[in-house]
C-alpha cells in the first residue's frame, strides 16, 4: 500500500495547493447517531451518572456492599438502551416496619417510594428523576436494581452498546 493510499482525503484545491479536510464524512454508523440540534451523548458519563444515583440509593436503604453490576439494557424500543445498576446481597427480608422505614427513608432523599408487596416477597419500589429504584427481598437475599433514563442513540448503536463492544470488562 502505498502512503498516499493512506492519506486523508483532500478537499478541492486552493490556488493550485490541496488542503486537507478536516472533518471526515460520517460513516453509516455513526450517521444514524447524530441529531442536528442536540448535543452528542458520552455513554460514559451517562452511565457514570447512573452508576452514583444506583450507589446513593443503595446506601440510603441500607444495602452496603462494595461492588455492584452496572450494564446497558434494551428497552422495547430498538434505538434506546438503559443503564443499569444491579447489587444483590445476602440479607433476611425486612419485616413491615422495616421495610416502611426504608420507603420513608427514600422519601426523605427525594425519591417516591412505597411497598408494593410484603409476603413471601418483599418488594419496594421508588423512582426519582426519571431513575428507578426496585429493592425485592427473598430467599434470604435482597437485591437492588436501579434503572436510569433511557437513551435514544439509533438502531446500530444501541446493538453495539448491548453486544458489549464497549465494555471493558
Amino acid at each position: 500500500m502505498s502512503i498516499t493510499a493512506m492519506q486523508m482525503p483532500l478537499a478541492q484545491p486552493v490556488a493550485g495547493r490541496p488542503v486537507l479536510r478536516m472533518l471526515p464524512e460520517l460513516r453509516d454508523e455513526q450517521a444514524d447517531v447524530v441529531v442536528p440540534g442536540r448535543r452528542p451523548l458520552n455513554l460514559d458519563e451517562v452511565r457514570a451518572e447512573a452508576d452514583l444515583v444506583a450507589r446513593r440509593a443503595c446506601r440510603t436503604v441500607g444495602v452496603r456492599g462494595t461492588w455492584g453490576t452496572s450494564r446497558w439494557r434494551a428497552t422495547e424500543d430498538p434505538e434506546t438502551v438503559v443503564s443499569t445498576f444491579q447489587i444483590r446481597v445476602a440479607g433476611k427480608a425486612p419485616c413491615a416496619d422495616v421495610a416502611q422505614s426504608i420507603a420513608g427513608r427514600l422519601a426523605t432523599n427525594g425519591w417516591t417510594s412505597r411497598v408494593k408487596a410484603m409476603t413471601p416477597i418483599v418488594r419496594i419500589d421508588a423512582e426519582r428523576d426519571g431513575f428507578r429504584l426496585r429493592l425485592v427481598a427473598t430467599g434470604g437475599t435482597v437485591t437492588v436494581r436501579v434503572t436510569g433514563r433511557p437513551i435514544t442513540v439509533g438502531e446500530k448503536l444501541a446493538q453495539r452498546v448491548l453486544d458489549g463492544v464497549f465494555e471493558e470488562d
